[in-house]
C-alpha cells in the first residue's frame, strides 16, 4: 500500500469544473447509461466501471474526468440503480452491482 492508497479520490479542479458545467441533461443521462451499462449484476470494481463508461463516448465527454463519472455513481447508487461495498470516495477500493431496478432500466 501506498500513501495515496490512504487517501478519498481528488476533487474536480477548475478545469474539471468547466467541463462539468458544459454537459446539458442530456449529457448526464448519457454519462448515467454508460455507467449502467458499465455494470454487471455481479460486483465490479469502481474503477473498472468507471473506465468502461468512459471509454463509451471517448471523443464526446473526453474532458470530462473520472472522478466526475464516479460522482455519478454515487448518485445512481444513492438512486438505487445501483449497490455498493467498499468507500466509494475511492474508487479502487470499491465495487457496484446492479440492483433490480438497475437492471430493469437496462432492459
Amino acid at each position: 500500500m501506498t500513501p495515496a492508497d490512504d487517501q478519498d479520490d481528488p476533487p474536480l479542479d477548475a478545469d474539471d469544473l468547466r467541463a462539468v458545467a458544459a454537459l446539458t441533461q442530456d449529457d448526464l443521462l448519457a454519462i448515467d447509461r454508460a455507467i449502467l451499462a458499465s455494470s454487471s449484476a455481479n460486483w465490479r470494481k469502481v474503477a473498472l466501471v468507471v473506465a468502461v463508461a468512459m471509454d463509451a463516448y471517448p471523443d464526446q465527454y473526453y474532458d470530462v474526468p473520472d472522478v466526475f463519472y464516479s460522482q455519478r455513481l454515487r448518485d445512481l447508487v444513492s438512486a438505487g440503480h445501483l449497490e455498493a461495498q467498499g468507500n466509494l470516495y475511492r474508487m479502487r477500493f470499491s465495487e457496484v452491482r446492479l440492483t433490480l431496478a438497475g437492471l430493469d432500466s437496462e432492459a
